[in-house]
């Protein structure tokens, strides 16, 4: 598809800025992505230990009390959706920047209204 859109174009100096720019924007987008799947993991760690010493401790009987769950739930969705990005901006996957376009516009609303 890349190929398309820049044979159309005309002179070399325009198709040279083209393939820069979009290599760019391929870059900031894989590294934002590759960062925030690291944070989500690293999140996702903190929750398993804090919840294997709830469990240690018997600490919090609620489900939903309990800390280490929603650090458990916030590191799988935050690791799942920068993955979903990160996968689609390195394979230009149309579907999977698709659907990381319209979760993170659905996260945008949910935060915009709460």
């Amino acid at each position: 598809p890349l190929e398309l859109l820049v044979g159309d174009m005309a002179g070399g100096s325009d198709q040279k800025a083209f393939l820069f720019s979009y290599y760019c924007l391929k870059l900031s987008l894989s590294v934002y992505s590759t960062l925030f799947s690291i944070i989500g993991l690293v999140i996702l760690c903190i929750g398993i230990y804090a919840e294997a010493e709830r469990q240690t401790h018997k600490t919090l009987g609620g489900i939903f009390l309990a800390p280490a769950i929603i650090l458990l739930l916030l590191g799988l969705g935050m690791f799942a959706v920068s993955f979903i990005g990160m996968v689609g901006s390195l394979r230009d996957n149309r579907t999977l920047l698709k659907m990381f376009f319209w979760i993170l516009l659905v996260i945008f609303i949910t935060e915009l209204l709460l």
